[in-house]
């Protein structure tokens, strides 16, 4: 072999060349691993360290060397990594190990290790060996304990929100849930994880999730309001449905947020109730009345039928309150509302319109016949005394039927009712009048 001068080189200057080219090769990968390198045998000695143990721990390799074989070790973490040293030594293989190493300047450095046991030769002197390679992973357990802390805090605030919180990835399975949601589904919230959206709800809630569900994904915004079972008992629930970013800015899943509504149902309902009844006497108001009467019209449209409306005037009803006072007037109005209950029937529609003025708008019971026979009921009701302030009155009724058999307006009915109603006060009160719709001319 001829070197760049031209002389050659004999057999052993060659391989000799080769393993010092080697050496220095090792050498130059060793000293820019940022990972440390320690070549140990059984009776403790390093046969090798890399200039890696220098910026992880802070020792020179001198220093290092000079050190008992667990000096570096946290104390506390010794006694395992005794333990897999002899392993290694003992029965070959490979392990990894987690453990604090003693910088030099006192602080902790956290070191994650993978050690292997090598073949015996002359370089161990026929002893067992091992290589193992060590990095620091301080920062990056820093890093995932900041971010387990993060998401027991984010675990306990959604744990602690009277919501039901859970996030959905694309596949509509469970990324996170809060305890509310867990609970409903009866399930704790890492199983919940182990879930599809599908397979918590049932299909019928499902159903009516998934094209919410589909919106988010596409990143819109969702509502819905569904029933659920809670404890035992019905309630209402509001559902949010958010899109869940990704990095990209892309939807990559669902944030649900679930709110108990129940209250804020009963109150409205409740409210509207207020809206459509009158407060004294507890029937429909005007409203709720004309709304009932177009609904009733609307009905004819579509199924012919004839339908009745009554309008009732309470006779001298102003002698009342000016002989007796308001208070009585109130307890007349409500004895007059209790006997138009017990004289209709279910599905008649009863309402006072104001002051001492009363409808009843007839159901299938709408025909001319069944519409005298209330007038007659209503009359026998109210024959009985209305006791007031330790007196009794009889109070009578005027009474207007309006008949419908074709078409006609709320406004033109309502018209009728009112000539009959007029008619029967010019016969003298207490009797009732009728009249039909060919006669409103």
């Amino acid at each position: 072999m001829k070197q760049a001068d031209g002389q050659t080189l004999g057999t052993g200057d060659a391989l000799s060349a080769q393993a010092l080219q080697t050496a220095l090769l090792a050498r130059l990968l060793t000293a820019n691993l940022r990972d440390m390198v320690v070549w140990l045998r059984a009776d403790g000695e390093r046969l090798f360290m890399s200039d890696a143990i220098t910026e992880i721990l802070g020792w020179t390799r001198e220093e290092a060397a000079a050190m008992p074989p667990l000096a570096m070790v946290d104390p506390a973490d010794r006694p395992q990594i005794q333990q897999a040293l002899t392993r290694l030594f003992a029965e070959g293989g490979e392990a990894v190990a987690t453990f604090r190493g003693c910088h030099k300047d006192g602080r902790e450095v956290w070191l994650e290790a993978l050690g292997r046991r090598v073949h015996e030769d002359a370089a161990t002197g026929g002893l067992p060996s091992i290589i193992y390679t060590a990095r620091d992973i301080t920062a990056r357990l820093k890093a995932e304990r900041a971010l387990a802390e993060s998401r027991l805090r984010l675990q306990t605030i959604a744990d602690s929100v009277p919501a039901l919180i859970v996030q959905l990835d694309a596949n509509e399975r469970f990324v996170f849930a809060n305890a509310l949601a867990a609970a409903q589904s009866g399930c704790t919230p890492a199983q919940m994880l182990e879930l599809s959206l599908r397979a918590a709800l049932g299909d019928d809630a499902h159903r009516v999730a998934t094209p919410h569900v589909a919106a988010a994904l596409r990143g819109e915004r969702g509502r819905y309001e569904r029933e659920i079972e809670a404890n035992g008992e019905r309630c209402v629930y509001e559902f949010i449905c958010l899109p869940a970013s990704g990095t990209d800015g892309g939807a990559c899943g669902v944030y649900l947020f679930g709110y108990d509504i129940t209250h804020r149902k009963l109150v409205e309902k409740h409210l509207n109730e207020l809206a459509r009844s009158d407060m004294l006497t507890g029937l429909s108001n005007r409203r709720e009345f004309d709304e009932r009467l177009e609904q009733a019209l609307a009905r004819r449209a579509a199924q012919p039928r004839p339908l009745a409306l009554m309008l009732i005037d309470l006779d001298r009803f102003k002698d009342i309150n000016d002989s007796f006072g308001h208070l009585a007037g109130d307890t007349v109005l409500k004895a007059v509302a209790a006997r138009l209950r017990e004289s209709a029937f279910d599905i008649d529609v009863l309402a006072r319109l104001g002051g001492d003025e009363f409808a009843i708008l007839l159901g299938d019971n709408g025909a001319a016949e069944g519409a005298e026979l209330l007038a007659a009921r209503l009359k026998t009701a109210m024959a009985r005394p209305v006791p007031i302030i330790g007196r009794a009155v009889i109070v009578t009724l005027s009474i207007g039927i309006a008949y419908c058999q074709g078409e006609l307006s709320a406004r033109d009915l309502t018209h009728l009712a009112d000539r009959a109603l007029y008619a029967a006060k010019e016969s003298g009160r207490n009797t009732h009048r009728a009249l039909r719709a060919e006669s409103a001319a």
